[in-house]
C-alpha cells in the first residue's frame, strides 16, 4: 500500500509535500523509525546494481 507515499507522488506527478517517507523497519521489535536521511541511498550502489542485474536475469530467463 502506498497511498501519499513519496514514490506514489512520483508515479503521479503529485508536487504536494508526501505524508509518508522511508522509513526503518526492525522486524524483532517491530519499531518503525524515519530514515535519518532520505536523501541518502539505503543501500551502496554495488548492491542496487548488484540486484537490478539479477532481476534483468531472471527476466530474460522468464
Amino acid at each position: 500500500f502506498d497511498k501519499d507515499d513519496a514514490g506514489m507522488h512520483i508515479l503521479t506527478g503529485n508536487p504536494a509535500p508526501c505524508r509518508f517517507g522511508p522509513v526503518n523497519w526492525d522486524p524483532r521489535t517491530n519499531e518503525v523509525t524515519p530514515v535519518s536521511d532520505p536523501l541518502n541511498l539505503l543501500n551502496p550502489l554495488p548492491v542496487i546494481e548488484k540486484e537490478i542485474a539479477a532481476a534483468l536475469e531472471r527476466v530474460r530467463n522468464a
